[in-house]
């Protein structure tokens, strides 16, 4: 079964991320653990929203083609108690931008993106005080949503008429009953007046 693809997006994404020696591995798909300072600096890929727009517009029935903007949201936080952490932040936006953007197994799922924007953050509620960088990435795609009919077979039969022309020679008149000499030019059943073979296949069973 194919996945969904925001689900699509956000592995592929995470798997991207977590092959780079900057981020350790600590990158997740939507949900990242409790902060410490052993997992910093850590990575959380999340889609938090998606628009679909009707592509085919005056159309009441028939397939519905959307156009999809997707938002891949990519949060990177780093130890603010570092003197560096915004210069390390910086350098951690740019390498998994460069990583998405220019990473070829990456843009067969993220095919064009439209826009990107990067905010920065600091987090110093906590016990750990942290530098936070959220770069937002406006994907779009397209979808295609094909009206589904019910089928309505539910049996086939089939029957054979085999006409033997010696046995039931095709030359009388118009209206020559079966099985007489001369026979009659046609009709159905043949001459003989039965079906020499058939068959039936059920197909989905009648509604009681």
């Amino acid at each position: 079964m194919q996945l969904p693809y925001r689900t699509l997006l956000r592995r592929t994404v995470t798997e991207r991320l977590r092959e780079l020696a900057a981020f350790q591995r600590h990158v997740y798909d939507s949900r990242m653990p409790p902060l410490t300072r052993e997992i910093l600096p850590a990575v959380r890929i999340t889609t938090p929203s998606a628009q679909r727009a009707n592509r085919a517009r005056g159309h009441d029935i028939g397939e519905f083609e959307a156009a999809v903007t997707l938002r891949l949201q990519v949060t990177c936080e780093h130890n603010d108690e570092d003197p560096a952490a915004m210069e390390r932040l910086d350098w951690l936006c740019e390498i998994a931008e460069t990583a998405l953007l220019a990473d070829i197994a990456v843009r067969k799922v993220i095919r064009r993106v439209d826009a990107m924007a990067t905010t920065i953050d600091i987090d110093d509620q906590g016990e750990l005080r942290t530098a936070i960088a959220t770069t937002d990435i406006t994907v779009i795609s397209a979808e295609c949503f094909e009206l589904e009919f019910p089928d309505q077979l539910k049996r086939i039969r089939v029957r054979f008429d085999f006409i033997d022309p010696p046995a039931d020679p095709n030359t009388g008149p118009p209206g020559t009953p079966p099985n007489v000499p001369g026979g009659y030019p046609g009709g159905y059943p043949g001459p003989d007046g039965r079906f020499e073979l058939g068959a039936e296949w059920i197909i989905a069973q009648d509604d009681a």
